[in-house]
């Protein structure tokens, strides 16, 4: 096992409420009945319409707060630590790389997109602006 993922795995287990139980080289993780991943114990913000721009699209900050994004990800100065600034990784790639790291994450700590397509779409547009 790599060690960048042995240290994805150990930190998900962390974050998800594992403890060690010791034991063999590597030990033993246990999680508890109630361990859920890290990212479904924070709280989800209020499922408020983000705020419309000029344009009369959602602007990007708005959109990442709607779907839990600055829970993670840090944005213009704002938000989490965990996962890495998406403020020039939104404007440096394009929309397919975009959508393909949404629905399928490269990390077990995010979630995938859940909203339908059209939502996906709407949802590119405006952290792409």
């Amino acid at each position: 096992m790599t060690k960048r993922i042995f240290l994805t795995v150990i930190l998900t287990a962390v974050l998800s409420g594992a403890t060690y139980a010791g034991g063999g080289a590597i030990g033993e993780l246990k999680l508890s009945a109630a361990a859920t991943p890290a990212y479904s114990r924070i709280p989800a913000p209020e499922a408020a319409e983000p705020a419309k721009v000029e344009t009369g699209k959602p602007d990007a900050k708005s959109a990442l707060q709607k779907y839990g994004c600055l829970a993670c990800h840090r944005y213009k100065g704002e938000g989490g630590t965990f996962g890495p600034a998406l403020d020039a990784k939104l404007k440096r790639h394009n929309r397919d790389w975009v959508k393909k790291k949404l629905l399928n994450p490269p990390s077990p700590a995010m979630p995938p997109f859940s909203g339908t397509d059209k939502e996906l779409y709407e949802f590119i547009d405006a952290i792409q602006q």
